[in-house]
């Protein structure tokens, strides 16, 4: 274990932290995402498209009155996180499934209204409650985590070295060899 520390210890240059960080830059880039608010309604069956249309928008003329997005969601949106007011987690770019609601939360203005949107599974708006873009994180904030990193690759190069020696040092035969053919030679 001493061996070991000695040989993967000391510090480890500012240059090489720089170097891993432009070599792994993938590694650091992470995608835009945001959180949003939905109203849905959906239509075919008993209800006309036209119909859906009128009912989403006057759920969005009542957000616009001054009700709150949440109780306007829990009382009459058909969207999956309506019992939760139509609230959805950190969701990245690209994720959803509908194209119109992506597009939507990642260009439209924090905190702003859409208008209606259509896609395969009936009428939208949306409100985007926060967004964090695209973007890498800092080599500042990184070089932590590299040189932690980098110290591990360190230990397991010196305790992979240090195993060899050993190996190639000692001697191991056992039962199963062939007699003769295990002495002197080395098994793993």
């Amino acid at each position: 274990q001493q061996a070991l520390e000695m040989e993967a210890g000391g510090e480890i240059p500012h240059a090489e932290l720089i170097a891993y960080y432009q070599e792994h830059l993938e590694d650091y880039e992470y995608p835009a995402k945001a959180t949003f608010e939905e109203l849905c309604v959906r239509y075919g069956g008993q209800r006309t498209r036209e119909q859906a249309w009128g009912m989403l928008a006057a759920l969005g003329n009542r957000v616009l009155a001054g009700e709150p997005f949440g109780e306007v969601a829990k009382q009459a949106s058909e969207g999956p996180t309506a019992s939760q007011g139509g609230a959805y987690d950190w969701t990245t770019q690209g994720s959803l499934r509908s194209d119109a609601v992506d597009e939507a939360i990642f260009s439209l203005p924090v905190g702003k209204l859409s208008t209606i949107l259509e896609d395969e599974m009936g009428l939208h708006i949306v409100r985007v409650t926060d967004r964090t873009d695209a973007g890498r994180t800092s080599f500042l904030e990184a070089q932590v985590e590299i040189r932690e990193t980098l110290r591990m690759e360190r230990q397991k190069k010196a305790a992979d070295e240090y195993l060899a020696k050993l190996r190639e040092r000692t001697p191991v035969w056992t039962i199963f060899d062939d007699e003769g053919e295990g002495e002197g030679q080395q098994s793993a």
